[in-house]
């Protein structure tokens, strides 16, 4: 079955790469990917797309991802590109720098920007505490001005103790804060871990995480999804009842993708009937994309049915093309992208095929339709989209 997915996907999505043949780094790359070579493809795509065009490159996401993944001198090689503006990608350099303990290599990058050490706090913080290194934390707050609140000190401490695989370190600093104040510490610690994609790490917050507000039901789903735990996310389920039609729908949605994640598509199908007629299909669809379960198809094409705008439906359409090559149905994603109904839609399904090509674990099939798509300023992100999402093989 694999081998004829892999044929599938050649014979059915390739197209030759315009342009790219001679490129002997890019073909090698596509021949064996590693994050690290596809972001360098797209930065190299982007500085090919920026000869003709400045509008919208992904140089910044490229930034993130690196930094994300612990490519710094990929990273740090297209810091002058950013400004105070780029808050995501400049936070997540400022933390590659700091897990690697290179923040001195940030120093001309802070000095362009009129900023230091003290400006990136919420970012370095956490990663001093991980490595021990109490006296440069105590250095670094010492000169922030205004001074940060205790509950926030503590919080960067318990973050780091997570970060470092310390999760009953952590459960034993948030024993010792007060009952008054150790809420707000897990809330700042479960805020910052699942914002930057990190939510795997906040898995020893739950049993302190009581609450059943939305913002707390809400990241518990992110965790319960990044960690694939069944218990959490069932536990999930009778709380959605009490929260206001506003907050439920987005908590409600997410509860069941961490269901389908978990292994429980069915009750996951049961949560994305209950929202709104004009949210299910694509509920439906992410369902059946995290799950990998066919039988959902039936399903999603019934709520297709209702879709009233193109709109909605082309959104649709380009999620349900990861979700059918994530369960093995490639020729019928191909179905899809041959009927797009003009050029950007078909660039938009076939970096949906592509990013779900890598994520299946195929990863020359996902760079090669990544490049093979003709405008260079679509090329260059889905290529980022690709490294973003891709999932490498085992050393």
């Amino acid at each position: 079955m694999a081998m004829r997915f892999a044929v599938l996907a050649i014979g059915l999505f390739l197209a030759p790469a315009a342009g790219a043949q001679d490129d002997l780094t890019d073909l090698v790359c596509q021949a064996k990917p590693t994050r690290l070579c596809v972001l360098e493809m797209a930065t190299k795509a982007s500085n090919a797309a920026a000869a003709v065009t400045s509008e919208n490159l992904p140089f910044t996401r490229i930034v993130e991802t690196a930094s994300h993944a612990d490519q710094l001198d990929l990273a740090l090689s297209l810091a002058d590109r950013l400004d105070m503006n780029d808050t995501i990608a400049l936070s997540e350099l400022v933390r590659a720098a700091a897990r690697a303990d290179r923040i001195a290599d940030l120093a001309p990058l802070f000095g362009r920007l009129g900023s230091d050490e003290a400006t990136f706090i919420h970012s370095i913080a956490p990663f001093y505490a991980a490595s021990g290194r109490e006296a440069d934390l105590a250095a670094l707050i010492a000169r922030t001005k205004p001074a940060p609140p205790g509950e926030l000190v503590t919080s960067w401490r318990v973050e780091g103790e997570l970060r470092a695989g310390r999760g009953d370190a952590a459960a034993d600093l948030l024993r010792e804060v007060g009952d008054a104040e150790r809420p707000m510490v897990v809330d700042l610690v479960a805020e910052a871990l699942v914002y930057n994609e990190d939510a795997h790490l906040a898995h020893p917050l739950a049993p302190f995480m009581a609450s059943n507000e939305a913002h707390q039901l809400g990241r518990k789903a992110k965790i319960a999804e990044a960690t694939a735990d069944l218990e959490l996310a069932r536990f999930l389920v009778e709380p959605l009842a009490s929260l206001a039609n506003e907050d439920r729908i987005y908590v409600q949605r997410d509860v069941a993708y961490a269901l389908a994640v978990s292994g429980d598509w069915q009750k996951a199908v049961d949560l994305a009937n209950g929202l709104e007629p004009r949210h299910v299909p694509l509920a439906l669809v992410w369902i059946a994309e995290l799950s990998r379960e066919p039988q959902l198809f039936p399903l999603i094409e019934k709520a297709m049915a209702g879709i009233e705008t193109d709109g909605a439906r082309e959104a649709v359409i380009q999620r349900l093309i990861r979700a059918l090559i994530l369960c093995d149905l490639a020729p019928v994603a191909q179905s899809y992208i041959e009927a797009s109904p003009g050029p950007h839609e078909r660039t938009q399904r076939l970096t949906h095929a592509a990013v779900a090509l890598g994520q299946a674990g195929r990863l020359s099939d996902a760079v090669g339709v990544a490049r093979s798509i003709e405008d260079p300023r679509d090329r260059a992100w889905a290529i980022w989209e690709v490294a973003w999402k891709m999932k490498e093989p085992a050393p």
